[in-house]
């Protein structure tokens, strides 16, 4: 049918019910012979929307006009011929120019057929899930960035900046997902990208990837961004900025929770600020995180509490860790053992109920701790200290060397080592006293032998 055939009607069809079916009928005809060129595309589309524009009428008023069963069964064998068509007229070029110009119903079904799936499509499916797998799993990850950043410490600018960058990403990308309007967006920048639509699930995939891809980047410089925090706080430490120091570790601790060495730095400063309780606290996650010199403070602790046993528990646990480190500092293993040498001094001192057999045992338990510290630093002079108290209180005359060990390697600079220089100089001084009486007494003669020299 050509374009002459509207205005050769001059209108007159427009009303007929079976003109315009003849008309429809012969548009059909000239699509179904050659290929579909914009007229006849057109000229079948439109047919159909005046015959729909009777049937419309029909039903509104079906008193005035009112259309045969013969019409209804021609329009339905037409409308099938037409739906065999619909590969061809869903693919042509200048459809959804149409669609756009004309804005026809959801409901005028000729002008909304579906294209065939692409064979580059059958996958798309699963770009589509492979897409939202990846925007969830940025989601969860941005929760918990934002979640490491968010906090006073940090200050406001790295707080912004560290929380809101990648959920800013993460809510724009998952927006164009998860909600209509996004969706909507994001078909919009594609229809006017060089992108071909049967590339699109591809392409939102792979942004989803690489999203995901530089969330987990990012997540994964946490731990290195805990470690710059961590060296801050020490030096801060060394110069004596608390407060600086405190709010380094912490820092660290919020990007790596388990950070096990931030939280033995920051119970030494709570220690150096001698809040024992806090100190305590951040000792038991560093013990928990392996960090065997904690053990050794949390010993001491429990000594100060006079909880002796709970301070050799203590102790030979880090001793069992220390046995698995192959690089174990030696330093902390002597500490380690003093702590259970003191502890048994302290229960051999102060538990009246003991028998002396008992005390024995515990004396002995403790020189044997402290033997086997000499035997890893023989210059350590806590060490050298506590074995002359030791051996002195077992009545060992080996005690006056280690006491005088004792004064040559300690300097007084904390109150245990300045209490054990006193009693080691008043121990050498009663020794040397000691031994000049008895020399005193062998060089002066008897008044016996005197008399008996004069006669």
């Amino acid at each position: 049918m050509s374009a002459t055939t509207d205005t050769t009607t001059g209108g007159q069809d427009l009303n007929d019910p079976d003109a315009l079916l003849e008309r429809y009928q012969a548009a059909l005809q000239a699509l179904q012979q050659d290929k579909i060129a914009p007229l006849q595309l057109i000229e079948v589309l439109r047919t159909r929307d005046r015959l729909q524009g009777l049937l419309d009428n029909a039903l509104a008023k079906p008193q005035v006009s009112e259309l045969s069963n013969q019409f209804w069964l021609q329009l339905a064998t037409l409308d099938d011929r037409l739906r065999t068509c619909q590969k061809e007229i869903a693919t042509h070029p200048d459809l959804p120019q149409w669609r756009q110009s004309f804005r026809p119903p959801e409901s005028a079904w000729w002008w909304h057929f579906p294209k065939p799936p692409d064979v580059r499509d059958r996958y798309d499916w699963l770009w589509d899930a492979l897409a939202i797998a990846c925007l969830t799993a940025s989601l969860a990850l941005t929760q918990d960035i934002a979640r490491r950043f968010i906090d006073d410490s940090f200050g406001g600018v790295w707080s912004s900046l560290g929380a809101l960058t990648p959920a800013v990403m993460t809510l724009f990308a998952g927006g164009g997902a998860f909600t209509r309007l996004g969706r909507e967006t994001v078909e919009r920048l594609f229809e006017n990208s060089p992108i071909h639509r049967s590339r699109w699930s591809e392409v939102k995939f792979g942004l989803s990837a690489t999203l995901l891809a530089l969330l987990v980047l990012f997540h994964t410089m946490l731990p290195r961004l805990a470690l710059l925090y961590n060296e801050a706080g020490l030096r801060n430490l060394e110069a004596g900025a608390y407060t600086q120091a405190e709010g380094n570790f912490k820092r660290a601790l919020k990007l790596r929770p388990n950070f096990a060495q931030a939280h033995y730095n920051l119970a030494v400063l709570y220690d150096d600020l001698e809040d024992a309780e806090k100190a305590e606290a951040q000792y038991q996650l560093a013990a928990q995180g392996d960090i065997t010199a904690a053990f050794v403070s949390l010993g001491q602790q429990a000594i100060a509490n006079q909880d002796y046993n709970e301070a050799i528990a203590l102790s030979l646990e880090g001793l069992e860790q220390q046995e698995d480190d192959p690089s174990a500092n030696p330093e902390t293993t002597v500490n380690l053992y003093r702590n259970i040498a003191w502890a048994r001094v302290q229960q051999a001192n102060t538990d009246l109920e003991l028998s002396s057999t008992e005390q024995d045992v515990l004396l002995t338990d403790a020189r044997e701790a402290l033997e086997t510290a000499l035997s890893i630093d023989p210059n350590d002079g806590a060490i050298n200290c506590l074995l002359a108290q030791v051996l002195d209180i077992q009545g060992d005359p080996d005690a006056l060397d280690f006491w005088q060990r004792c004064l040559e390697l300690t300097s007084g600079t904390n109150p245990a080592e300045l209490q054990w220089r006193l009693t080691a100089r008043e121990r050498l001084m009663i020794a040397e006293s000691d031994t000049a009486g008895e020399v005193d007494d062998v060089d002066e003669p008897d008044d016996a032998d005197t008399d008996e020299a004069d006669n």
